[in-house]
């Protein structure tokens, strides 16, 4: 019946009512604390109309003081940019923290990533591979591969086939590329301010060491694009990350779940 339908509606319809009347209570007593806030800033006593409780005002009423509240307030932020005013004690101590937080050592604590902080023991044997080390690593090979499938073209005259000497040469700059290597292609890119450039630069400086390689160092990156160069390497560093780290681990994991099976068989 019509009775059974309002009835069955009215615990909803209270709780609908409670929870206006909570939400009301929640703003009122934030407007309330940013009244006394405006006025501890501004050096005026709270009243005890803005320290008593429950306001007497309406909503509106509540809102419009409100208004007034954050009028006060965003005067009061403004007053330091204007030349007038100090900086208050919350804004230097602000500062301070600041100023600590930008020479924080790298830990658990503050890497900006759980792969760094909370499991860097575990992928500590990836760094090498997926770090920016990594990527400028796999960077030099692949222009190095490329000066070397040049060198085998016959088609590209102007750039020889090299002697095994020289082929060796190129080899251990890729086999030995170290963290020093990297920091020499870092300190180039803070100058040209692009990365595989800055590897381009540094091949050509390890390619003048030889005599041989002298005439064709304009041929390193010939007819490449970054993106040429970036996608290689990216290709590099997930075949040795799988390769090296991620099947071992997994045959790891297959060798003792068949261990398990076979004490468990029984």
């Amino acid at each position: 019946t019509h009775q059974q339908r309002v009835c069955s509606w009215t615990p909803r319809w209270r709780w609908r009512q409670d929870e206006s009347q909570t939400f009301r209570r929640s703003r009122e007593a934030m407007m309330r604390a940013m009244r006394v806030r405006a006025s501890a800033s501004s050096g005026r006593k709270p009243t005890a109309a803005l320290t008593c409780g429950r306001a007497r005002r309406g909503v509106s009423s509540s809102a419009r003081s409100g208004h007034q509240a954050l009028r006060r307030v965003g005067g009061r932020a403004a007053a330091p940019a204007s030349g007038t005013g100090a900086p208050t004690s919350r804004s230097a101590s602000a500062a301070t923290v600041g100023d600590q937080h930008d020479h924080l050592a790298l830990s658990e604590l503050t890497a900006v990533g759980p792969l760094d902080g909370r499991y860097g023991a575990k992928v500590k044997d990836l760094r090498g591979v997926f770090s920016e080390y990594g990527l400028i690593k796999k960077r030099v090979e692949v222009e190095i591969r490329w000066i070397q499938h040049l060198s085998r073209c016959s088609d590209i005259a102007e750039v020889p086939q090299f002697s095994a000497e020289t082929e060796a040469f190129l080899d251990s700059i890729v086999a030995n590329f170290s963290l020093e290597d990297a920091l020499v292609v870092k300190r180039t890119e803070a100058v040209t301010k692009h990365d595989v450039k800055s590897v381009e630069y540094y091949v050509k400086q390890r390619l003048s060491e030889r005599d041989e390689l002298a005439p064709i160092l304009e041929y390193v990156h010939f007819s490449c694009t970054s993106e040429d160069i970036n996608n290689l390497a990216h290709a590099l560093m997930l075949k040795e990350g799988t390769e090296k780290h991620l099947l071992p681990k997994m045959d790891e994991i297959v060798a003792q779940v068949k261990q398990l099976a076979v004490k468990n068989a029984s």
